[in-house]
């Protein structure tokens, strides 16, 4: 009986220890981020972004830099528009010459893009994102899908959608920001990891904070997409822009004012200004 003992004690005892071992051997699961930042100028400092968990930074942002912020353990996200295309981005030329560009996008130098277009979601999921998620190229923790609000306005929802579950499919380990696409968020919540509630609590054009309905309005439809996917998180981005100069005590309350709103919504808040060239207002505690 001893013998037979020994042996299923060193049975138990190998088990446990290998478990141990698989478990230490796996990664740490990435903690949620506690706040975040929305900056698309490539030449702002990289210290001003000590202060931040997850970054959205321009698809042009220098790879060295971002992986000195993946070394800092910081999430790094670059910008791609779904709804639009800049003439130098280099997939500009692909998409004209496939015949998926639209009219001009009002108010902007870009063009807008029918998403309807086979072509473009073969670039976005064979090309763009491969680049963008390869660490040896680009080297980006993720993407952050803006324009699908104007995909919606174009009736494009259905498509939109379908080209983030494409890039999840491919890229499962990538995190994944929408920005708004409210109206149609449980159609592609449960393929991002964050979505972006923009200019939700400010009238950046009038400097002033919106009616509270409209913020009420957003989450309601943020809801809507988390009870499709309930790890969703929702970030806020408001701005300071006004029409009228503000002293340095009203723009302390007026940026205090935004974050309370969002952490009162248990959202992530980053207030910055509307051309997102300077690093945003420091979190809120």
């Amino acid at each position: 009986m001893r013998p037979l003992l020994l042996h299923v004690l060193l049975l138990l005892g190998g088990t446990a220890t290998q478990h141990t071992v698989m478990a230490q051997g796996h990664p740490p699961v990435d903690p949620a981020p506690r706040n975040f930042a929305v900056c698309y100028n490539v030449a702002v400092p990289s210290s001003g972004f000590q202060p931040f968990d997850l970054l959205v930074l321009e698809y042009a942002e220098p790879p060295e830099r971002i992986r000195e912020f993946r070394k800092q353990g910081k999430a790094v996200l670059g910008y791609l528009s779904l709804g639009a295309v800049d003439r130098n981005r280099w997939w500009y030329g692909k998409l004209r010459q496939a015949g998926a560009l639209g009219k001009p996008n009002a108010d902007f130098t870009s063009m807008e893009i029918d998403a309807s277009q086979p072509a473009w979601s073969a670039l976005v999921t064979d090309e763009i994102a491969a680049e963008m998620l390869d660490p040896k190229r680009l080297g980006f923790d993720g993407i952050f899908f803006d324009d699908l609000d104007l995909l919606f306005r174009n009736g494009q929802a259905s498509q939109a959608a379908a080209i983030i579950a494409a890039v999840r499919v491919k890229y499962p380990k990538a995190k994944l920001m929408a920005n708004r696409g409210l109206e149609f968020l449980p159609k592609f919540s449960k393929d991002v990891d964050y979505v972006l509630l923009e200019s939700c609590v400010t009238a950046p054009d009038q400097g002033q904070l919106r009616p509270a309905s409209d913020l009420v309005w957003a989450i309601g439809h943020f809801r809507r997409g988390k009870a499709a996917n309930p790890k969703l998180i929702g970030c806020a981005l408001d701005y300071l822009d006004s029409p009228q100069p503000m002293s340095a005590e009203e723009r302390s309350l007026y940026i205090e004012t935004i974050q309370q709103r969002h952490q009162a919504e248990g959202l992530l808040s980053c207030v910055s200004v509307s051309a997102l060239n300077v690093i945003p207002v420091d979190p809120p505690n």
